[in-house]
């Protein structure tokens, strides 16, 4: 991955000020609620990091506005929550096209959450995404076995993993605890070989 290209870089910079910009709005919406929390408190979880929702919610547990980081996604900083703020995005087809650019593989996380998902698997694999998740904790066996079929017919690497943001909530999914089969690797490690391949040669515009 040629994570250092500057366009690549200027792209993730323009995120991490988006996802500030962001964070701080969810905190002055969590000030009209009647919760407080300072935003030295939010940086501080922060650290060294790109500021997000989990580290509002760390700094809502520590003020004792929640017991654990899932209660304050869960009421305020959800995608439903009182004060959910949305942050810039590009699509998911220009996603995949600068994950490609770079050297990358592009994978779907959480296509559970599209709205139509076989349609947006279908255009997605037309724009170039060579991997979805089929293995999460939060999914059921027939979930799973939805998604490796799906994976299956759109020829896609069957990736996953624990979703783990050590929050400390309880029950939470530790790393190394769920994921793809071994083979998922080598699907990976080929898959970024051809990228790489390409990329060196592309191909002549008509």
């Amino acid at each position: 991955l040629e994570y250092q290209d500057p366009e690549f870089q200027a792209q993730l910079l323009e995120f991490r000020r988006g996802r500030v910009d962001r964070a701080q709005m969810m905190v002055e919406k969590l000030d009209t609620l009647g919760v407080h929390v300072e935003w030295e408190r939010v940086m501080h979880f922060a650290g060294d990091g790109t500021v997000g929702r989990p580290h509002i919610a760390l700094a809502m547990v520590e003020a004792g506005y929640c017991k654990e980081p899932k209660d304050a996604f869960d009421e305020y900083l959800g995608r439903n929550g009182l004060a959910y703020a949305e942050r810039p995005k590009m699509t998911p087809a220009e996603g995949v096209e600068m994950i490609k650019k770079v050297g990358g593989v592009p994978v779907l996380a959480h296509p559970t959450f599209m709205n139509d998902l076989e349609a947006g698997i279908s255009s997605l694999k037309q724009a170039g995404l060579l991997g979805m998740e089929v293995y999460y904790a939060q999914y059921d066996d027939d979930t799973v076995r939805h998604l490796a079929r799906l994976a299956r017919e759109y020829d896609l690497i069957p990736c996953g993993g624990s979703d783990y943001h050590g929050l400390g909530n309880s029950g939470e999914t530790l790393p190394g605890t769920l994921g793809p089969p071994e083979e998922t690797v080598k699907l990976l490690e080929d898959a970024a070989a051809k990228v790489k391949l390409e990329n060196s040669n592309p191909r002549p515009i008509d």
